[in-house]
């Protein structure tokens, strides 16, 4: 509705124009009556009938114009067609752009390829073909989907002991007898009529005794019930049969005298018991050596040598046997440390010299060399000629404040060249790549400005525009627009 209103507005405007023009034209260039004074017929202004029109009837899809003989106004409506038969072609009533949509030929059945002719317009709807050359498959195209399934040909008889195969030349089922046979004379070969599984028992050959290894003759077929044996040719063990498992049991020969301080042994060449005195003697003379009568451990027991004083390292000569008692060595070879031996923990104690001058910008040490002490300035040097380097008196902590560098200008991009140290103000740059615009920065807010180059050759007759290539000015000039 106020789509409407708007455009009853716009067009009794336009009427008001026209009859201001026509006025003007009847009562000439200035206006007064044309039975006197300086009006007159062909007055100054009255010549042009469209110099007061308005004829922009506000759809971007009409080209407008004034008529120059009538004052008329022309709306004629923006030729859309692409003269391609298979695209439905309209204007767009928002941008005024030509719209060319492609025709949609679809049945809405995926087994067809919808194609539009473009020729004449019409849609066409071959069907899809899935045949895959293959005699031994079945061919369709699902109606849901539009895949194309090509399904092997069952030749199932249903008897799990044939092999069932589709001819790939004549697509014919042949169903042939399975073969189960190993070609193992000691295997009796079927085929399971439920699972079609080929089985190959080995024949059994079990006399059952277990004392005898059963085999068959893997030429002949024929069993062979031998005589296991469990001699593991170690004169030092009873070999035996078990006759309920057939598990060959090898036992060794028991030499024990049940004296734990002796070493029993069987001799492996003869199968005679030896029985040695266990020697618990570790060569060591500082410790005591004895065999304990009940368990026939060794025990060797350090020899003490403690004398209850902390700050002496109590020792046992490894080649005498005497105890020695030398002090604790406390000294680090540190002159910046005093040494000495705690005499209740007999632990070393090295206190560091206090060096400290209060100073929080000096490092403070101690020269390990002369035990004085020194107090070197902190070096607070980042090595970077772009900031200025100091020590905080009292925290200190190192100080780096950046070096201004600002001009006060908002076009320009401020830094500190890191090499050199020199303030460089670089103008800021606002080149946006088109050449259709003019670039430039707002002194005052540092903003960058991209204006439209203006095309506007003042000639209503011509569309003007600007090339987004190259930057010039296009004017195209309206045949259907007349001056």
């Amino acid at each position: 509705m106020l789509l409407l209103t708007v455009l009853i507005l716009l067009n009794l405007s336009d009427f008001i124009q026209y009859t201001g023009a026509a006025q003007s034209h009847v009562l000439g260039g200035d206006g007064k009556s044309s039975h006197g004074g300086k009006g007159g017929h062909g007055g100054k202004g009255g010549d042009d009938p469209c110099s007061y029109a308005n004829c922009d009837d506000y759809d971007p899809c009409t080209d407008d114009s004034c008529d120059p003989y009538s004052g008329n106004c022309v709306h004629v409506l923006k030729d859309c067609d692409d003269y391609n038969s298979c695209t439905d072609d309209r204007c767009d009533p928002y941008s005024g752009e030509c719209v060319n949509d492609e025709r949609t030929c679809d049945d809405y059945n995926p087994c067809t390829d919808d194609i539009c002719d473009p020729y004449s317009g019409s849609c066409c709807h071959v069907q899809k073909v899935c045949d895959d050359y293959n005699p031994c498959t079945d061919d369709i195209c699902d109606p849901y989907s539009g895949l194309c399934y090509n399904t092997n040909r069952t030749c199932d008889d249903y008897n799990p002991c044939t092999d069932d195969i589709c001819d790939p030349y004549s697509g014919i089922c042949y169903n042939n007898n399975r073969t189960c046979d190993d070609y193992n004379p000691c295997t009796d070969d079927i085929c399971d009529p439920y699972t079609g599984i080929c089985f190959n028992y080995n024949r059994t050959c079990d006399d059952y005794n277990p004392c005898t290894d059963d085999i068959c003759d893997p030429y002949s077929g024929i069993c062979y019930n031998n005589n296991r044996t469990c001699d593991d040719y170690n004169p030092c063990t009873d070999d035996i049969c078990d006759p309920y498992y057939g598990i060959c049991i090898n036992y060794n020969r028991t030499c024990d005298d049940y004296n734990p301080c002796t070493d029993d042994i069987c001799d492996p060449y003869y199968g005679i018991c030896i029985n040695y005195n266990r020697t618990c003697d570790d060569y060591n003379p500082c410790t005591d050596d004895i065999c304990d009568p009940y368990y026939g451990i060794c025990f060797n027991y350090n020899r003490t040598c403690d004398d209850y004083n902390p700050c002496t390292d109590d020792i046992c000569d490894p080649y005498s046997g005497e105890c020695q008692h030398n002090e604790k060595d406390c000294d680090d070879y540190n002159a910046c440390t005093e040494d000495c031996c705690d005499p209740y923990s007999g632990e070393c104690q090295h206190d560091e010299k206090d060096c400290d001058d209060y100073n929080e910008c000096t490092e403070d040490w101690c020269s390990s060399y002369s035990g004085e002490c020194k107090h070197d300035q902190k070096d607070c040097n980042d090595y970077n000629d772009c900031t200025e380097d100091s020590c905080d008196a009292y925290s200190g902590n190192c100080v780096y404040d950046e070096k201004d560098c600002d001009d006060y200008n908002p076009c320009t991009e401020d830094s500190c060249d890191p090499y050199s140290g020199d303030c460089v103000n670089t103008e800021k740059d606002c080149d946006d790549y088109d050449p259709c615009t003019e670039d430039s920065c707002d002194p005052y807010s540092g903003k960058c400005q991209h204006n439209e180059k203006d095309c506007d050759d003042y000639n209503r007759c011509t569309e003007d525009s600007c090339d987004p290539y190259s930057g010039n000015c296009e004017h195209i000039e309206n045949y259907q627009c007349s001056y």
